[in-house]
């Protein structure tokens, strides 16, 4: 048999073979080389700006955008190049290009309104609002009529995002078939942050609490507080931050039925840390504790503080919930969900160290955003930690809950 015939192959292989080489030789392909910069001693890079205008009149934006980055690599001084790139790089969807392009002409100053503005805009589309911030009151400076109403616009959307100060106002109202208790927590707060670029706001507020249940009587019955509030604080939360931290300190008024038939004023110190947060399985995230997001969501929701007036007690909440859309029709939106609550206390009462299951149905309209009426059947169990005190309902229970919520907050003010 000759060598020839020993290393004879099929020719399906051979054509295999010889489309894989061709296809590595292609992927291997080195991409065109830029051109020599080969103009004046003062404009270097004269030869590849000609030849980037010359592939943009043939309507050839690629070309011309790896030509005019030739450009800016040869000569970082270029700023003709570097102004055509912020508008190629932003055609061709490179933001980031794009505005390392306009800083490297703000570092030469050589920037101009318009740049400051796509500048700000750039910024604020990746959620970077104080440097977008930056950009768009560097743009007024410029004391242009048309550009300043457009930039002070564009600072009213931030500031709409990122507010210099707010009024919020929460309500959670909660009937408990166990009981025969209603529970009403209302809290009106105003916050000033502490200066734009600062993730700190002050606030003062006034909360009202009431319990129906409550009247000083034996536990689980004081379920919730009887008192209203009035006092301010600290609260901490970087923008889009999922957590936030807040100390504050109030005067309590307290009601008849906490104080055996008589009102009181004493003391309200108050650390809380907390985190929520959203995830939906299409679309955006959903708002207001509702399933307004997508078919599906995931809520985390969890707190740990520190309570003065309840015996210097630390409690600690965590609080998931599964939700499904179950239809959506002329604005009134129905879901299902699954909400488990485990509760903590370190004074060791059993009545605040529990674990609950609760499937339920959430209704929401569109016309009433942040509002939300519950109804939830739950399976509850007292947790039998060691030092617990004595309980005398055992270990189990059930309840029906119904529960309508609220919360708004409203920005105030434009810069």
């Amino acid at each position: 048999m000759s060598l020839l015939r020993q290393v004879r192959v099929p020719l399906s292989v051979g054509l295999l073979v010889t489309a894989f080489f061709s296809w590595a030789a292609r992927s291997g392909a080195t991409p065109p080389s830029c051109p020599k910069a080969a103009g004046t001693v003062e404009d270097p890079t004269y030869p590849m700006r000609k030849q980037a205008f010359a592939a943009l009149e043939a309507k050839d934006p690629g070309e011309a955008r790896r030509l005019f980055q030739c450009a800016a690599e040869a000569n970082p001084q270029d700023q003709i190049a570097l102004a055509q790139l912020v508008y190629l790089d932003i055609d061709a969807d490179q933001k980031p290009s794009a505005i390392h392009d306009i800083e490297a002409l703000r570092r030469q100053h050589a920037q101009t309104k318009e740049l400051e503005m796509q500048l700000g805009y750039l910024y604020a589309e990746k959620k970077q609002l104080v440097p977008a911030r930056m950009a768009f009151e560097r743009a007024i400076e410029y004391n242009d009529p048309a550009t300043t109403a457009q930039a002070r616009k564009a600072l009213g959307v931030i500031t709409a995002e990122w507010p210099d100060h707010q009024f919020g106002f929460y309500l959670d109202s909660e009937y408990m078939s166990r009981f025969s208790d209603e529970v009403v927590d209302s809290d009106a707060r105003f916050y000033q942050r502490l200066g734009w670029r600062s993730p700190v706001s002050v606030y003062v507020h006034s909360r009202v609490l009431r319990d129906t249940a409550s009247h000083a009587g034996e536990l689980p019955e004081i379920y919730s507080d009887n008192a209203a509030m009035f006092g301010g604080g600290l609260f901490f939360q970087p923008f889009h931050a999922h957590y936030f931290v807040s100390g504050e300190a109030n005067e309590a008024y307290l009601f008849k039925e906490n104080t055996t038939g008589r009102t009181a004023l004493v003391p309200d110190y108050r650390a809380v840390a907390g985190y929520f947060r959203t995830w939906s399985v299409h679309g955006g995230p959903g708002e207001g504790g509702s399933a307004q997001g997508g078919p599906m969501q995931f809520e985390a929701n969890g707190s740990m503080g520190f309570y003065s007036r309840y015996q210097h007690d630390g409690i600690a909440y965590v609080q998931p919930r599964e939700i499904v859309n179950l239809f959506e029709a002329r604005g009134v939106g129905v879901s299902g969900y699954v909400q488990e609550n485990l509760a903590f206390d370190t004074n060791q009462e059993f009545y605040n160290n529990t674990a609950e299951i609760a499937p339920g149905l959430d209704l929401h309209l569109k016309r009433v955003p942040g509002a939300s009426l519950r109804a939830q059947y739950v399976f509850g169990y007292y947790l039998d930690l060691p030092g617990t005190t004595a309980n005398p309902y055992g270990s189990a229970y059930r309840d029906f809950r119904f529960r309508l919520l609220y919360g708004r907050n409203l920005s105030l003010g434009t810069p």
